[in-house]
Order: structure tokens, then sequence, then C-alpha cells
């Protein structure tokens, strides 16, 4: 290491001044270890000069160390600690040791020894799925005195031009299955790492295991593609299916609702985790009467009762801005009625309807859904919209008293989950999910010719107060539902899931 220090600036009284006149310029010599740093410098033409001294330290101007040389022209100081940054200055000294004033300081940062180091790996490969013609991908993170190189491996055997911390097969094959390693290497050594297991498999169809039927439960099994995501269906009559689970697989499911069914059909597809609709839905089916999502035709795609329509039939955009997927009404004679579903309530205790609408005028009294006995008799339990500017629930006890609760207001033309909840004793009404207002009641289903009507009074055909904006996702459950049930089926139709 070359280093340098300036001529002393003369200071002294006439004699010091005589005797100190000249410490030469030192010049480096080359450094012989990292921990040490020698000097060498001219002699002073000065008769006088017996020695030079050295002073050092890690702050300028502030020297703890000091070494005396005699009348040499090279020095070297020891024990310095890498990574340090050291100040130098020197002086001259007579016979009676007097010195001369410091020179000019210098620095000098002692180098950190750098050895070699060899390869360590800091991120492991994992165990990876794919299916037939899908890319797969092994990475993985080394550290170590470079430069490294890689080498992937299959087996024992060296991948052709596989020589990057990334492995990339494409259009894997099933013949591509199996165990995957890298070799890291440089100057120091050598290391492999993890290895991890590749399984290819043609499809994704699952296998469903059927299991037996107790109480009125049937149970059966997903066997997929391990961790990949799948949705099971329920159908009545291999037209109409209902998503009723989607889990991870391998899972089991219980479907309690069998015993509603003469006859019942199941299947399964998977559901790629990483597309828009990649929550984990659960959809609520425990007490599931009727389900209408109104995407495309009137039907019940829970248990067959399906809706007949009136006027003129058409569909526009879901909740999520699919198209046909929400049925839209005109205001002029619009309706749907389904007949039957009062007597499937006629003995409840406990009832639950909710459905979406998307009001693009709260200014009016408009009907949504519900029971609406004639002349709003007694057992009328329905939802509609406000002149004030708010959806509210309608709904008479036995004896024919009217109750109303209305919600807080919401905004036009922006989808609405709304939900109403009898559990014997109260009322609750729900706002996406959240709930509304309540009150106590005693209410008696049953009471005159009642079918559940969408958009419409429906008990003898088009009626008054007919709503002009889209509906979807009506429901009806002969149970009440919890408000984290609601809250669930919220979710589930805001994130794209079953509405």
């Amino acid at each position: 290491m070359m280093c340098q220090f300036g001529k002393i600036a003369n200071k002294r009284a006439a004699l010091v001044l005589f005797l100190l006149s000249g410490l030469a310029i030192l010049r480096p010599m080359p450094v012989r270890a990292t921990e040490s740093l020698s000097f060498g410098w001219e002699a002073s033409t000065d008769t006088n000069v017996v020695g030079y001294n050295i002073y050092y330290g890690t702050a300028s101007h502030v020297y703890t160390g000091k070494v005396l040389f005699g009348n040499v022209t090279t020095a070297t100081i020891s024990g310095l600690v890498e990574g340090t940054t050291y100040y130098f200055a020197a002086t001259t000294y007579d016979a009676l040791n007097q010195e001369s004033d410091f020179s000019d300081e210098i620095t000098y940062t002692v180098p950190v020894t750098i050895t070699n180091q060899p390869p360590t790996i800091i991120e492991m490969l994992t165990t990876n799925t794919a299916i037939v013609g899908q890319n797969v991908t092994f990475s993985i993170t080394a550290t170590g005195t470079g430069p490294l190189t890689y080498q992937w491996m299959y087996y024992a055997n060296k991948i052709a031009s596989a020589t990057n911390t990334v492995l990339t097969l494409n259009n894997v094959t099933a013949i591509q299955a199996g165990t995957y390693y890298v070799t890291v290497s440089n100057s120091a050594g050598s290391t492999n790492s993890s290895t991890a297991n590749l399984a290819v498999y043609p499809t994704t169809a699952a296998t469903l295991t059927p299991a037996s039927r107790v109480n009125g439960q049937f149970a059966l099994s997903v066997s997929g593609i391990a961790n990949y995501q799948y949705v099971v269906e329920a159908s009545t009559n291999l037209v109409d299916w209902v998503p009723v689970r989607t889990n991870i697989s391998p899972f089991a499911f219980v479907d309690s609702n069998a015993s509603q069914f003469n006859q019942r059909f199941y299947r399964t597809y998977y559901l790629p985790i990483n597309t828009p609709t990649d929550a984990i839905y659960t959809d609520i089916t425990s007490g599931l009467i009727a389900w209408y999502p109104l995407a495309g035709d009137l039907n019940d795609h829970f248990a067959g009762n399906n809706g007949t329509g009136n006027g003129t039939i058409a569909y526009g955009n879901g909740v999520n801005g699919v198209a046909n997927t929400a049925l839209v009404f005109d205001g002029t004679d619009t309706c749907v009625s389904i007949a039957n579903l009062s007597n499937t309530i006629t003995n409840s205790t406990t009832i639950s309807i909710m459905g979406w609408v998307k009001s693009n005028d709260l200014a009016s009294n408009y009907n949504c859904f519900g029971f609406r006995a004639p002349a709003d008799g007694a057992g009328a339990f329905y939802i509609d919209t406000l002149s004030s500017g708010v959806y509210e629930a309608r709904f008479r006890n036995s004896s024919g008293t009217a109750f109303t609760l209305g919600s807080t207001p919401v905004a036009t033309n922006a989808w609405t989950f709304l939900g109403l909840v009898y559990d014997g004793s109260n009322i609750y009404f729900y706002t996406n999910g959240v709930l509304a207002q309540s009150t106590s009641a005693s209410l008696t289903f049953g009471v005159g010719a009642q079918p559940f009507y969408i958009g419409g009074a429906g008990y003898s055909g088009p009626a008054s107060n007919l709503p002009d904006f889209p509906m979807a996702g009506v429901r009806l459950y002969d149970r009440a539902l919890s408000v984290n049930e609601l809250g669930t089926l919220y979710t589930n139709g805001i994130s794209g899931g079953i509405f």
C-alpha cells in the first residue's frame, strides 16, 4: 500500500528549528500483510536527527498509538484491524528527544481479507405438481464466493443447458415426472440442493367415492390432485346443478340435505386457485328450500321448484358485471311467481329470504321478493323499496298486525344484498350481510294462497309497484340463518363465488 506523509511545518524556536529542520516526505512501501502497514521516507539531511516517530489512531488528529524508529528510512506497524480506517502522522527527534511538529496527516483503511467461501443454498426446492401440457418452474437461491455455477439434475442425470438458478420445463409430459435437484459449485467446493418431486397428472378430474347414507345424510370423498381446489355440485335432474361445497383435495363432503330428495346426483370439477374466483366458497345449503340465480333462466337450481314468468323476460349484467346473470324487470308487467313454495313452509316456525337487488330508483315503492298474502293479509313476509330512499321489510303476524323495518339509506345503481330472517320470536333485516333493524314478532305462514314472488305481487298476476331494475341470487330457507351465514353469502357474491 502506498502511504505518503507531507513535510513538517517549522514552528519551534532557533535550536529546535535547526535541529528539526527536515523530516523528509514519507513514501509508501508494499503492504506485507493485511494487518500490517509499512512506510518508507527519505532520510533527513539534518545531522542532529537521530530517529523518527510514527503516530496513529482511529480518529483524525487523535493518536492513541506511537512507534519509535531509529535513524532508518522504512518502518512497519502491525496489529491493525481489518476494515478499520487509521490516521497517521510523523515527527523527527534528536538526541535530547526533542520532536518536530507533526507532518501532514494521511489515512489508510485496512482491507478485509477475502477468503473463498463454499456455496450455501439458502432457499431450497419445493415439490411441484402439474398437468400434462403445463409449464413447471424450479428455482433456488445460493450464496458463496463467486462465480457460482449451477447444474440441474433429473435423478442422477445432467439436464442439458440447465445451468442457471431457475429450471423451466415447458409443456411438461408424464415421462418428466420424478426427482429433481441442482448442484451448485465454485472454486471452494460444491453442494447439492434437497430433492424435489414432480408429479404430473394427465387430467384434473377427481374421483368421487360414495360412503353409506346415515340418518338422511349422504357422504362422499373427493380425491383429486392433492392441494388443488375442487367444487362439488348436486342436481336432482342432471340438468340444473347447484354448487354445494368448495374445498382443497382430498376432502370429505357430507350432504345433510340428501333426505329432502328422492334422488340426487353429484359431480365435481377443478377450480384453479389462481383464477379470480380463488377464494374457497362455502355455500349455505342447510335448510335451503329454493335458489333462483336468475342467470339466464327462472329455474330453482336447488330443488326444482321452477318459477313462472309473466311479461317480458330479459337478462342483464349480474353482481360481478357478467352478462346474463341477473333478471331485468321492465316496470310494466315482468314478475316471477312460484306457487308451491308456500306449502313447503306452511308448518315452518322459522324462515329466511334473501337476494341481490340493484335499484336505479329508490324514490318509489317497488316490490322485490317474498311472500305477499292477498291484500297483504296475515303471513305476508317480503322486501321492497320505499319512497324515502331505503329498502324495507314488511310482514304481518297471525293477527294481521303490520310491521315494517326500514334499512339505512343505500346507494342507487349499486348491488345490495338484502336478507329477512324470522327465528320464531324476532324479525331481522340485513343489508350487505350487516343487521340493519330487528323487532320481536309472532308470525304464522301458510295463511291463504301465498306464492313466493320475485319482482311482483304474484298471487294474481302482475300487480302495482313492479320494479324496473335487476335482481339475482334469490334464496329461501326454512330456518333462521345467523349473521355469520348472511355475511358468508354476501362475501361469496361480491367475490365472484356463489350467488
